[in-house]
């Protein structure tokens, strides 16, 4: 049985967004898991070694960061088949990135609220210098971070074995002080963290609730028998695909490429996913892809009963 935790991340600078070394197949518009288990991988290394690292890696689920915004958590808008009435309509749906918790299933029946369009960040650009070691002159170059809005807070949601509690939220207080998004020597991504009963949220319900269909909140890799109900039901899943490459921590060793569905995934049944091995041949320690992500049961009408 896995315990739902939920934390509110207040950021006090920019979030690196992009790679450290130039972007790599940049995401824009959000922080993916992936990042965050980076920065939770890396600091969960310092306090706990790589053997409860890797347990944990291969055993807990993690969502992107998501918002909050006054009393309202916003969660990944959810992507819709192609099939079904509306469609003139996806365009302008197809422009709404987050959603509040509690107005899926209207957002779904395209009664579209006029605030799902709001910004919970801003995306500015930062230059700094390189000192070039052959001619000593300085070479600039730009880098990317989002500014989280005032009054915006980060979320986390995550799923964690009893055992491992203890571990992950050491890992998330070590991240709030080294900071989110790989720029730890540049003060970037710190953030102080408040953990919250799950119970006290929407999250706890939805994510023990059981429903026809399923919404991710992180990156998710089926397994084989996964991508068979897929196929079979796809007239009722609805997904896009991400393309993931990045560096290992602070090295200039590239990952391999991992391709796997976004969050906000449509799906008919629970997802489980699975943890990829993605070592690089000159990493001595493993590497590891999580594409296990929480889900949230939602009630969602049939497709011949959306409203026009």
């Amino acid at each position: 049985m896995l315990k739902p935790l939920v934390f509110h991340l207040r950021f006090k600078s920019g979030i690196r967004q992009g790679t450290l070394a130039g972007d790599v197949n940049r995401q824009a518009g959000f922080i993916g898991g992936s990042t965050v288990w980076g920065g939770v991988g890396w600091a969960s290394a310092q306090l706990n070694g790589p053997e409860i690292t890797e347990r944990l890696v291969r055993t807990c689920r993690l969502s992107s960061l998501l918002w909050k915004r006054d009393d309202c958590y916003y969660v990944p808008a959810p992507v819709f088949p192609v099939a079904g009435k509306g469609i003139d309509d996806r365009k302008k749906l197809k422009k709404v990135q987050w959603v509040p918790v509690d107005e899926l299933n209207h957002f779904v029946a395209e009664k579209i609220n006029s605030n799902l369009g709001d910004r919970f960040f801003t995306e500015e650009t930062v230059v700094s210098a390189a000192l070039d070691r052959v001619s000593k002159a300085a070479v600039p170059y730009y880098k990317r971070r989002l500014k989280v809005a005032e009054g915006v807070v980060g979320v986390l949601v995550a799923e964690c074995p009893e055992d491992m509690v203890a571990a992950f939220k050491g890992a998330i207080r070590l991240l709030g002080d080294t900071g989110l998004g790989g720029e730890r020597s540049t003060g970037w991504g710190v953030f102080d963290v408040e953990e919250v009963s799950a119970a006290e949220t929407p999250f706890g319900d939805l994510l023990q609730k059981e429903g026809k269909r399923y919404m991710t909140l992180g990156a998710f890799l089926p397994k084989p028998e996964e991508l068979n109900l897929l196929e079979k039901e796809r007239e009722y899943t609805g997904y896009n695909l991400w393309r993931f490459r990045g560096y290992v921590g602070e090295t200039d060793v590239i990952k391999p490429t991992v391709v796997c569905l976004s969050h906000g995934s449509l799906l008919p049944f629970k997802p489980v996913g699975k943890v990829i091995d993605i070592t690089p041949s000159r990493m001595e320690h493993p590497v590891l892809f999580n594409g296990c992500p929480p889900s949230l049961a939602v009630d969602l009408p049939k497709l011949e009963e959306v409203e026009e």
